[in-house]
């Protein structure tokens, strides 16, 4: 409880200043739905999530370019695809949790409230890992650069892109006959599931740790602990 009300009155704290470039990890787009990816050179990401309109459109993914999830099943494209585990055009097979997390040491902050490029990685972490801030998908390859990082590619190299063991495939099901699970925070993880698992389904970033839920769900780490991380291996930039 205290650690929530420290994040709440942090995120007052940054609202009340008026940034206007800035985004505050938390904040709900107005549309779960509508493009809200940063105006850099990446590849478009209507849906924004973290796949490319021409990696879900050219049939390397063979998801809905303008749904985040295709399969309706609460779990959006991106973190179903890079997951061996889930599978985003099966609603009865959803991605698990990892066991890739660390607590954080005494000389390292636990806030971390800025993404402006909206890709579930935190300003600070960027920064110190050599990443853009202001980028998504720094290498353009068309995956978001926290998928990368969960799926243990390089976001710097277009060449080194998440791969699946088994293509995805289709249960079968219509998905025009169900309707998109609603996203309040457009973290990747539907309402309902959030409230299943604890988060907090109008805060993209529960614990205000500078990731964002769907990313540490799929690392594993506590996305209610502002001190346990995703123990991420970032390699040098080129």
């Amino acid at each position: 409880m205290v650690r929530l009300s420290k994040i709440l009155i942090m995120s007052f704290l940054f609202l009340s200043t008026g940034c206007d470039e800035d985004v505050v990890i938390g904040q709900a787009p107005a549309d779960s739905d509508t493009d809200t990816s940063s105006s850099t050179t990446s590849p478009e990401d209507s849906d924004s999530d973290g796949l490319s309109d021409d990696v879900e459109e050219e049939n390397r993914v063979d998801t809905e370019p303008l749904v985040r999830d295709t399969d309706r099943d609460g779990f959006n494209d991106g973190m179903e695809f890079i997951s061996q585990s889930g599978d985003p055009l099966n609603s009865l097979v959803v991605p698990a949790s990892e066991a890739r997390a660390r607590n954080l040491l005494d000389t390292e902050s636990s806030s971390d409230l800025i993404d402006s490029d909206r890709d579930g990685l935190g300003r600070n972490f960027e920064n110190e890992n050599d990443l853009d801030d202001n980028d998504a998908d720094i290498d353009d390859d068309g995956f978001s650069d926290s998928l990368e990082l969960v799926a243990n590619t390089d976001p710097f190299n277009g060449s080194s892109v998440p791969t699946r063991n088994q293509p995805p495939a289709s249960d079968g099901i219509d998905p025009s006959t169900v309707a998109v699970p609603l996203d309040n925070d457009g973290d990747g993880i539907s309402n309902d599931r959030e409230a299943f698992f604890g988060y907090d389904p109008n805060q993209s970033d529960t614990d205000g740790d500078g990731f964002s839920d769907n990313i540490e769900y799929l690392m594993g780490s506590v996305a209610v602990d502002e001190f346990n991380v995703p123990n991420f291996s970032v390699p040098p930039r080129p």
